[in-house]
């Protein structure tokens, strides 16, 4: 079978993702959450509405009742299982090319399948063992539009009308992916003039759907040309936005997420990241009196903690944040909605970026097959401690120097190792890189 990644269940489609292992899983996750009612989404990959159907026939094998919301972004999926569904299901590779695909399972409450339900999932898929109703207990199957309900209850957490008078200019970027519908509404409700690129349904990808700044040169420049207050982009299942400013530069997620943190965190309130997530929301914790939690890199590691941390507020430095006023889940369009809310409060995009504190991150990789990973973080522990260095262990390794810190940790989803650093200056933080590199060196 395809194993769980950090994120949901990927492969090739029609290779590994099969319509034949579609209906499995939709067997599976049935018996698993059934019989109860569903929703279903899918992102606009070639492949998604067919594994979508025989998802949908397995769910229904089991006696599920099936909605299915058609194209939609993962988000919505999210809200509408923590408010009017018992689970859902979102038919995606999120950023993977578009030959991929995949799914993500959520429960009741919003919150998507964790490490012990995954073992569950597997158990049953891998026994197939699945609950088969007789002829006359079989689930239906209906439409429905989820994404009218979720904008509705989106915009009602911000101050619409003051968003409005800012009459804001946006070049958004849906990367031909989920958010190809509610995005343009969002920006229409809340009054902005809104420029959208790469926002057809072509079932392929007008540029990579990973949101990085080698694949957002149209929108940097598109911001430049049209004179926008600020740029934004998403991911294929639209669970994550990124943005630049008004200069077309590209701002990291880890930023943007310290700057939606500072707007939403009040003293004693807890925020939670990942380790990887630059030191600037540290500073900003200690400024507002919140408290910092970390996580292992993943999303469903920080909707975790979110949850049972009673947090305000989660995000990743990859442009994914978490809203548990919304939903427990990565919310691109929700980032998006807040971002409009808080720049209200300054003169343009860069104003807001400046009140924070400046820090340098570089990040490299190395191929690594996964059956050295162990060992080869094993290596690299052995020798912090032989240095004497100070660490944490909760995703990788994480080492502290006085002026800077060293992630090094194992890819989820890629046969890869990444090096991660940062300081206070460029200099410092490429010779704490060349030190990480040097612990997983042979």
């Amino acid at each position: 079978m395809a194993p769980f990644s950090t994120t949901g269940i990927r492969g090739l489609a029609n290779i590994d993702i099969t319509p034949e292992f579609m209906l499995d899983l939709g067997k599976t996750f049935g018996t698993m959450v059934g019989p109860c009612k569903v929703l279903v989404a899918r992102d606009t990959r070639t492949s998604s509405e067919m594994l979508s159907n025989s998802l949908i026939a397995g769910l229904i094998s089991t006696g599920c009742d099936v909605f299915d919301t058609g194209i939609a972004a993962g988000p919505v999926v999210n809200h509408a299982a923590q408010s009017a569904y018992d689970a859902g299901v979102m038919i995606t590779s999120s950023h993977n090319p578009p030959e991929y695909n995949g799914a993500k399972f959520i429960l009741k409450g919003g919150k998507e399948v964790g490490e012990k339900e995954e073992i569950e999932f597997e158990k049953i898929l891998n026994s197939r063992k699945f609950t088969t109703v007789s002829w006359d207990k079989v689930g239906s199957y209906s439409e429905c539009d989820s994404v009218s309900p979720y904008i509705m209850d989106a915009l009602a957490l911000v101050d619409s009308e003051k968003i409005k008078s800012k009459k804001f200019r946006v070049v958004a970027d849906p990367g031909n992916g989920a958010q190809i519908d509610a995005v343009p509404r969002i920006l229409k409700e809340l009054g902005c003039e809104a420029v959208i690129i790469n926002g057809e349904n072509t079932g392929k990808f007008g540029r990579l759907p990973e949101p990085r700044p080698e694949t957002l040169s149209e929108l940097l420049e598109e911001v430049r040309t049209q004179k926008a207050d600020f740029g934004v982009a998403f991911d294929c299942d639209g669970d994550r936005a990124v943005f630049c400013n008004e200069k077309g530069e590209f701002i990291m997620g880890d930023v943007t997420g310290s700057l939606i943190a500072n707007s939403l965190a009040e003293k004693g309130d807890k925020i939670v990241t990942p380790v990887a997530t630059s030191s600037i929301i540290d500073d900003v914790a200690s400024n507002s009196g919140a408290e910092i939690l970390r996580t292992k890199v993943g999303a469903k590691y920080v909707s975790d903690s979110v949850i049972s941390g009673g947090a305000v507020f989660g995000f990743e430095e990859n442009g994914g944040c978490i809203f548990p006023k919304l939903s427990p889940g990565r919310d691109g369009s929700m980032t998006l909605i807040t971002m409009l809310d808080l720049l209200t409060d300054y003169d343009s995009f860069s104003s807001a970026i400046s009140t924070l504190p400046k820090y340098f991150q570089l990040k490299a990789k190395f191929k690594c097959s996964d059956d050295k990973k162990t060992s080869t973080m094993k290596r690299a522990m052995e020798r912090a401690k032989q240095e004497g260095k100070e660490f944490s262990n909760i995703d990788g390794l994480k080492f502290f120097e006085e002026d800077g810190w060293i992630l090094v940790r194992a890819s989820g989803t890629e046969p890869v190792l990444r090096v991660f650093s940062e300081a206070k200056t460029e200099e410092r933080a490429l010779e704490l890189l060349e030190l990480g590199k040097a612990l997983l060196s042979d």
